[in-house]
């Protein structure tokens, strides 16, 4: 879950001609889950209360700011499309400004990462900064609680049986 991995960069076309016609480096904490209601601010449309994500206009405006402190990353290995997510595979990262916390099931090492002090990632200081490491671990453990599966999930069946041979011949389930 480094920068490498989660830090894409994003270029919005604007075909109304409504937009700032030039660049622009964004500081704030944005997420993926913001460009559903970018694209409907955009189009005139209210966004529906369920999204967590916030329209970027206001940020290509410079009219103002986000008041989002952190924001996850995560990365479930699944068997297939369906299928139950593993949790011992859980890869999962929140990140501020200036610090990211690394939560890896995989290698069973949690890492902090002074953000200012070190953009590149690489001196894990977790043993150096408990209060930090404490509470960004307390909220990778709320999500960890969001996104577990409960006992008796079944696969998800709502998937037709058409798009279902679809993803077989791509590739994408196995039998």
């Amino acid at each position: 879950m480094y920068d490498e991995l989660i830090k894409v960069p994003l270029f919005i076309r604007d075909w109304t001609g409504e937009i700032a016609s030039e660049s622009h480096h964004i500081e704030d904490i944005v997420s993926l889950a913001d460009i559903p209601p970018t694209i409907t601010d955009a189009m005139g449309v209210d966004k529906p209360d369920s999204w967590s994500g916030y329209p970027l206009q206001q940020l290509i405006d410079g009219a103002g700011t986000f008041s989002r402190e952190f924001t996850f990353s995560e990365l479930c290995h699944k068997d297939a499309i369906g299928n139950r997510i593993q949790m011992n595979q859980l890869v999962l990262s929140v990140s501020s400004q200036n610090w990211k916390y690394i939560h890896n099931r995989q290698t069973g090492i949690d890492k902090l990462f002074n953000l200012d002090e070190d953009p590149g990632e690489r001196h894990n200081v977790i043993s150096e900064h408990q209060t930090v490491s404490e509470e960004f671990r307390s909220r990778i453990d709320e999500r960890i609680d969001r996104i577990k599966p409960r006992d008796g999930d079944e696969p998800n069946s709502s998937i037709s049986s058409d798009t279902q041979e679809r993803l077989r011949e791509l590739g994408y389930v196995e039998e």
